[in-house]
């Protein structure tokens, strides 16, 4: 009897496994040439204003922006998307990366994920589709510093709290390393998180994307922009496994023709809001 259970259990696990591996099946673009369709697995991470599931249904600039991709795609290549949407559990930078970078050809990673030098080494990513500005943030009680050289008295008696292995990590460890040789950096799970952490706590600062300010002003208006900090020298990605077949063609998606056209900045003010254009407009 127990070896009947341990066969059975054997035989259900194995049944799981293939299941999974057959869902899972995406395809490489030199495939999708000859067949004349694909299956993509777009991994994402819950990222307001970019990408979330509402309803049981997606929504968000980049979810917008791949369906307009897989339209250009049928006219220009004659190739039909099918789409796997898959959350990433517990929404974990950590576990959206390393999930994406060990995936098949044919994996796009969704979010709002910055193009570095370093991480072209592991990941290929896409042309950008959205530059970035770091916003130092703080509670709307805190003064408004007027002079980087401020933030070491002013913060003094603050903490810093960041998502780990971000760039928004590094830019904390570098006002650190020339404002505020004291801060102290603790890490929470997600930007989410952080951006609710900041707006509840005066005793808390970070730096967030544009995006996650603007929808933390929406959400709680008790969460303040510090501009005098305010970087602007990155830019967005849909990221994929290293040596993806699919990187080139995105790349030739997101061509300036299509961020300068109308139905791109309609699409942006859509989800982002009026403020998100008025602000990638004044770092042009």
């Amino acid at each position: 009897m127990k070896s009947f259970i341990f066969n059975a259990s054997i035989l259900l696990m194995l049944i799981a496994f293939i299941g999974n591996n057959a869902f899972s099946q995406t395809t490489s673009f030199s495939k999708a040439k000859e067949t004349g369709s694909a299956t993509i697995e777009y991994v994402y991470l819950n990222t307001p204003g970019f990408i979330e599931k509402r309803s049981g249904s997606m929504n968000g600039l980049c979810y917008d922006i791949i369906k307009h991709f897989e339209t250009w795609l049928k006219i220009n290549h004659g190739i039909s998307i099918k789409g796997n949407w898959v959350e990433t559990p517990d929404n974990s930078f950590t576990s959206f990366m390393q999930k994406v970078k060990s995936a098949n050809d044919g994996t796009v990673g969704v979010a709002n994920i910055t193009i570095t030098p370093e991480r072209e080494t592991q990941y290929t990513f896409s042309s950008p589709f959205i530059n970035n500005i770091s916003i130092l943030v703080s509670h709307n009680s805190i003064k408004t510093l007027s002079n980087p050289n401020d933030i070491g008295t002013a913060f003094k008696n603050m903490t810093a709290v960041t998502v780990k292995g971000s760039t928004n990590e590094k830019y904390l460890r570098q006002i650190k390393s020339k404002y505020f040789k004291e801060m102290k950096i603790e890490y929470l799970n997600s930007n989410i998180d952080v951006s609710k952490k900041v707006s509840m706590d005066p005793k808390y600062f970070s730096v967030l994307d544009f995006t996650y300010y603007l929808s933390s002003l929406k959400d709680h208006r008790t969460i303040k922009r510090q501009p005098v900090m305010d970087e602007a020298n990155e830019y967005f990605g849909f990221i994929m496994p290293l040596g993806s077949s699919w990187g080139p063609v995105f790349s030739e998606f997101l061509s300036d023709q299509y961020l300068q056209s109308g139905q791109y900045r309609s699409t942006l003010a859509k989800h982002l809001g009026p403020n998100a254009l008025k602000l990638l407009d004044s770092v042009q």
